[in-house]
């Protein structure tokens, strides 16, 4: 994956966000756990899951922080989709800032297995 610098620019980094980070979650799991709508026994959101938490966009508080900002999300006002609770540090929010786009963006694919 291309290393991204430009994270004051909060539509590079949403753009980057969509067009890089997103499709690199889903060529990971194709690529790295074989992931294919033929023939595939494993868990496709365990998988998803162990991709986006090791990347630096989650792990390193910066980027995490300016991804959280390019989609809005302000940090201890903004609500968690997944559990319902404020979010409670930037890294939670990129986070569910890639897995949400990842599951909308290859939502057919991922329930092909399901």
């Amino acid at each position: 994956m291309p290393t991204f610098k430009d994270y004051e620019n909060k539509t590079l980094t949403k753009k980057y966000v969509k067009e890089v980070v997103i499709p690199s979650v889903y060529d990971s799991l194709v690529d790295d756990y074989g992931f294919s709508k033929d023939n595939y026994e494993g868990d496709v959101y365990d998988h998803i899951h162990e991709i986006i938490d090791g990347l630096e966009e989650v792990i390193y508080n910066y980027q995490a922080q300016k991804i959280a900002e390019a989609f809005d999300y302000c940090p201890f006002e903004s609500v968690s989709e997944m559990t319902g609770e404020k979010f409670d540090n930037y890294n939670v929010m990129a986070y569910e800032i890639i897995y949400n786009g990842v599951i909308e963006e290859y939502s057919e694919e991922i329930n092909s297995v399901v």
